[in-house]
């Protein structure tokens, strides 16, 4: 018979596996704790049961009421009040909406002023003003003079009067030397070279009607300027020397000294 004697100690290596089996039991445990079902927990049989809802509002006022009473429920009473509080731009904002009332408004001194200006301030003068008497209008403190009994000039006036019109209806009175127009106001002017052709043409042509145009010939208040030898009116200078004396600045003169500058050197 063999006996086989165990030393009492472990060598190194018997030491370092007997460790990592014990470390193997160790998680070999874990791993069966964390496959296992785990247990329902039970519920507490003191735990308070829920009470049913009451079937209509008037349950549940008597409810509230025992409730209150038995001090469960508290209510908390608020003692600010709350208001509500309209924004101050919104008032503004609205008030500049609103349209203003229309209503009669009398007229003021200023707009009286404005008004009296309109009427003093002088008008712009044309060749019908020129031409043509103003009645009692006053030029430079002196009456206008009435319309010449002898002249070279006549005044036509017509609706839709041109001047193919003028040279046709006085084409056969005499020789015409100068027409002037001014279609806005449908007048024109016609100069003759003889003062006889003139009177002829206010005789026979006033009232008459030429091209569906009945003319009114009358004298010229304004007579151009003619030379006297060859009996012809200076070109068109004459036409603006009346026009001028008729205007309000043909009688203004210019009190400011002329200034020379020849002497002085401006960039120096």
């Amino acid at each position: 018979m063999v006996h086989i004697i165990f030393p009492p100690t472990l060598t190194e290596e018997e030491e370092i596996l007997k460790q990592k089996y014990a470390k193997l039991r160790k998680k070999k445990k874990a791993l069966l704790a964390a496959r296992a079902p785990k247990p329902e927990k039970e519920q507490p049989i003191n735990a308070p049961t829920k009470r049913a809802a009451p079937e209509n509002a008037g349950d549940a006022t008597q409810q509230a009421k025992k409730l209150l009473k038995l001090g469960a429920i508290k209510i908390k009473e608020s003692q600010e009040k709350q208001n509500f509080k309209r924004s101050k731009n919104f008032e503004k904002r609205k008030d500049s909406e609103k349209i203003p009332a229309v209503g009669f408004q009398p007229f003021s001194s200023s707009h009286q002023d404005e008004e009296e200006k309109e009427k003093n301030r002088p008008r712009a003068r044309g060749l019908y003003d020129t031409f043509v008497s103003g009645g009692t209008e006053r030029e430079g403190g002196r009456e206008r003079e009435p319309p010449p009994k002898k002249g070279h000039t006549i005044y036509v006036n017509g609706n839709g009067i041109s001047e193919d019109i003028l040279r046709k209806a006085f084409k056969d009175i005499g020789t015409i030397s100068h027409i002037t127009m001014e279609k806005d106001k449908n007048v024109g002017f016609v100069t003759f070279e003889s003062m006889d052709a003139s009177d002829k043409a206010i005789a026979e042509v006033n009232g008459a009607m030429f091209e569906g145009v009945q003319l009114r010939v009358s004298m010229a208040r304004r007579q151009p300027t003619f030379d006297s030898q060859s009996n012809e009116p200076q070109s068109t200078a004459s036409w603006s020397t009346i026009a001028a004396s008729s205007s309000q600045k043909g009688n203004h003169r210019d009190r400011r000294g002329q200034v020379h500058y020849e002497d002085e050197d401006l960039f120096g």
